[in-house]
C-alpha cells in the first residue's frame, strides 16, 4: 500500500505528484514555512482595521482608534509593525505583549471581525507537517459553528467527486459563509491527509487552488482577496508536492489509479532539475550563487 506526504516544493529526487502551484514560488516565500502565518493573520488584521475604519495608511488607523487623544509626535507606530510585516500578532497576544492587546481591544469597539479572523481554525489547519485525524477532528465543532457544512470526502467515483467539489464551493455563494468556506476545505484536506487520502487530497487542493475559488473570495473583500492571494502562494510552496513513499511499480499504479477515480487526469515522467522548463527562469536567476542543479532523476506525476 502506498503512502503520500506533502512536502515544500523542489524536494530531493524522488517519486512525486505535482499539483497546480503558482510560478515562481521560490521568490514569494522563505523556507520558514509557519513563520509567514503569523504574519498573514498580522496582515489581515491590519486589512480589516482599513475596511472598517475607512482609512488606508497606519498612522490614520491609529488617529482614528486615538481620537482626541491622538498625538503624532507620540505615536506608537504598532500598525506600521502590522502593515510591513514586522509583527507576528498571534504570538504577540500569546505572549501577553500588552501594545498588542491595547490596539485589539480598541479595534474591538469597532468591529468583532479581527478577532473572529485571528481565531478562525483555517491557521492551525494551515500549518505544515504531519497530521493525526484526531487533531484535525478537534477543529470540526468550531467550523461547524461558522454556519457551514462540512461534507463527507468522495468516494471512488467521478460523480462523487463532482458533488463533494459541488458541496466544498456551496458555502462561496454567501459573502458571510465565504471564510467559513475556506476552513471547510482546510479541513477537508488535512483530513484527507491524515486519513491516507491521496485523490480526496489532491481534489480539494486543485480545488481551493483553481482561480474559480479565487475569484469567489473575492466576494468576501479586499482583506479577504489579499490574505487568500498569501495563503494560495504558501499552499503552492508547501502543499502542492507529495511525496509517495512506495516500495513497487503495483503501488505507483494503484496511486494513480486513486486519482483517476476521481477523473484528476495524470502523466509521469522522469526528469532532472535541470532539464526541468518550469525552474529556467529561478535556474537563470540564481546561476553562479548556489550549488549546481542536481543530474539526479525524479519519477513526478503531474494531475
Amino acid at each position: 500500500m502506498y503512502a503520500f506526504s506533502p512536502v515544500q516544493c523542489d524536494p530531493p529526487p524522488g517519486c512525486y505528484i505535482e499539483l497546480t502551484r503558482i510560478p515562481l514560488h521560490r521568490f514569494q516565500l522563505a523556507p520558514r514555512g509557519n513563520v509567514h502565518l503569523g504574519r498573514y493573520q498580522s496582515r489581515l488584521v491590519f486589512d480589516i482595521a482599513c475596511e472598517v475604519l475607512g482609512v488606508w495608511t497606519p498612522y490614520a488607523i491609529e488617529k482614528r482608534l486615538m481620537g482626541d487623544a491622538f498625538l503624532p509626535d507620540e505615536r506608537s507606530r504598532w500598525w506600521e509593525k502590522l502593515r510591513y510585516d514586522r509583527l507576528d500578532l498571534p504570538r504577540a497576544l500569546q505572549r501577553g505583549d500588552r501594545a498588542s492587546r491595547i490596539w485589539m481591544d480598541r479595534l474591538s469597539g469597532h468591529t468583532s471581525d479581527a478577532s473572529k479572523a485571528l481565531a478562525m481554525p483555517l491557521w492551525p489547519l494551515s500549518s505544515i507537517g504531519r497530521v493525526s485525524v484526531e487533531a484535525v477532528m478537534t477543529w470540526r465543532t468550531s467550523i461547524e459553528a461558522m454556519g457551514t457544512h462540512i461534507p463527507e470526502l468522495s468516494a471512488r467515483s467521478m460523480q462523487s467527486a463532482r458533488q463533494y467539489v459541488d458541496q466544498l464551493y456551496e458555502p462561496l455563494r454567501a459573502q458571510h459563509t465565504i471564510w467559513a468556506a475556506a476552513n471547510v476545505a482546510l479541513f477537508c484536506m488535512r483530513l484527507a491527509q491524515a486519513c491516507g487520502g491521496l485523490a480526496n487530497y489532491a481534489l480539494t487542493y486543485e480545488t481551493i487552488a483553481s482561480e474559480r475559488w479565487r475569484h469567489c473570495m473575492m466576494g468576501a473583500g479586499t482583506a479577504a482577496t489579499d490574505t487568500w492571494q498569501r495563503l494560495r502562494l504558501f499552499y503552492g510552496e508547501w502543499f502542492s508536492t507529495l511525496q509517495l513513499h512506495i516500495t513497487k511499480e503495483s503501488e505507483l499504479c494503484e496511486a494513480i489509479d486513486a486519482l483517476s477515480s476521481r477523473g484528476l487526469s495524470t502523466h509521469a515522467v522522469s526528469r532532472c532539475r535541470q532539464d526541468d522548463e518550469r525552474y529556467a527562469l529561478v535556474n537563470s536567476l540564481s546561476r553562479g550563487n548556489s550549488a549546481p542543479s542536481s543530474t539526479e532523476r525524479s519519477i513526478l506525476i503531474f494531475a
